[in-house]
């Protein structure tokens, strides 16, 4: 119900959003409703903006709403572990803007969220964050974001910071942040922080 019909220029034409003069201004309004054999019944519902946030390591899929025009990904990587003495890196983040069409409705987008680099006293019993991706095809063309997980502490530095590539906005080191030193060196340094991929709807 989310999505109505108008006829233009001999047309049907399915819509989005719809408007009301009010006091000389246009305002939006949420819900139509026609009276149908006597009784006012709701024919159309505005779309409700939804964000759906994953945060749990691991893949999985993302159904696009019926009547959501643009979304709006987040791609955060992990962040990697840290040793006694030594930082984690933090974890890369993409962000990219998308028109949604009508025929994009029901379509499935892949998505993978990065796990936390674990924590160590030495570099060696460290490790990386994971990376969170999004792939798939839409309308407006394919998708392919690729956050990287922040690298874990070693050779006597801290982690390096994860890459980012295939958003309208990539930074570096911009994800979920590195483990911390201890800075006693029988203390462990500890683990990064998840990802999370994040899909906002309107």
């Amino acid at each position: 119900m989310s999505g109505g019909y108008v006829k233009v220029s001999g047309t049907w034409t399915k819509f989005n959003k719809a408007y009301r003069k009010v006091s000389g201004s246009w305002t939006s309004i949420n819900s139509i409703w026609d009276k149908i054999s006597g009784s006012w019944t709701k024919v159309w519902v505005a779309f409700i903006p939804v964000t759906n946030t994953h945060s749990t390591p691991g893949s999985g899929s993302q159904t696009v709403p019926t009547g959501a025009s643009q979304v709006v990904i987040t791609a955060n990587a992990g962040g990697g572990g840290a040793t006694w003495n030594h930082n984690g890196g933090n974890g890369g983040k993409c962000i990219k803007t998308i028109a949604i069409a009508q025929a994009d409705w029901g379509a499935s987008l892949s998505y993978a969220v990065g796990d936390q680099g674990g924590g160590g006293i030495t570099a060696a019993s460290t490790s990386s964050g994971g990376n969170s991706t999004v792939s798939g095809t839409l309308a407006a063309g394919s998708i392919s974001l690729l956050a990287g997980g922040g690298t874990h502490a070693s050779g006597g530095a801290d982690g390096g910071a994860g890459s980012a590539s295939g958003g309208d906005t990539n930074t570096a080191g911009g994800g979920a942040t590195g483990g911390s030193l201890s800075g006693d060196n029988t203390v462990p340094g500890s683990s990064g922080n998840i990802g999370s991929v994040i899909f906002a709807w309107t």
